[in-house]
């Protein structure tokens, strides 16, 4: 709310859409343990129709099994990578190898919160070739981390990290892990929201 994101009540549920330059978007909580994010229109549809029950995908509910409990913030999904990619398209930093995004059959990852907070992603693409592209597209990321390292002790920190980050494929899956004190991601949460307020 207080960024400007328009807030209206859907179905009994408070839906919360972006602000005024990203009203495509929206989020809900459906419960206290339960959110929702994606589209407007597909939020909506799973706001309306959370009441009716239907059996989950095995594969999916097979993922959920193996990344909820040992996760405290985590994700699972079964979209195909070319939705990522085009989400990424307008805002990706020149040089981004988006493409490769859209070899993703489906994806997962967590973060488990402590002193030390670890990161993980996993994710199935449609070959061994497209597995090492998203690799690349992992260490492209990390590269432009490791740019920013002189710029605060938190960015000195997340370099560190990615310096140390596992990454490998088997066959057509890809598993990426990094760890970072909890100081510094704070630190990187703080920097992020100076900078949205100055942009």
């Amino acid at each position: 709310r207080a960024k400007g994101s328009l807030v209206e009540k859907y179905h009994g549920v408070e839906l919360f859409q972006g602000t005024h330059d990203s009203r495509d978007t929206a989020f809900a909580f459906l419960r206290t343990d339960i959110g929702v994010f994606g589209d407007t229109e597909t939020v909506k549809q799973i706001v309306a129709d959370r009441s009716s029950t239907s059996p989950l995908d095995p594969s999916l509910s097979r993922l959920i099994s193996s990344v909820g409990p040992s996760n405290d913030l985590w994700f699972v999904s079964s979209l195909r990578g070319s939705y990522l990619a085009d989400r990424l398209k307008d805002q990706a930093h020149q040089g981004m190898p988006t493409q490769a995004l859209e070899s993703l059959l489906q994806s997962s990852g967590g973060i488990q919160f402590g002193d030390l907070v670890r990161l993980e992603f996993d994710a199935i693409t449609r070959s061994p070739k497209d597995a090492q592209s998203i690799v690349d597209v992992i260490r492209f990321m990390g590269s432009m981390a490791q740019m920013t390292r002189e710029k605060s002790p938190a960015f000195e920190a997340l370099a560190s990290a990615v310096d140390q980050m596992t990454l490998r494929t088997d066959a057509d899956a890809v598993h990426a892990s990094i760890e970072l004190p909890e100081k510094s991601l704070e630190q990187l949460a703080d920097f992020g929201a100076s900078a949205h307020k100055q942009h």
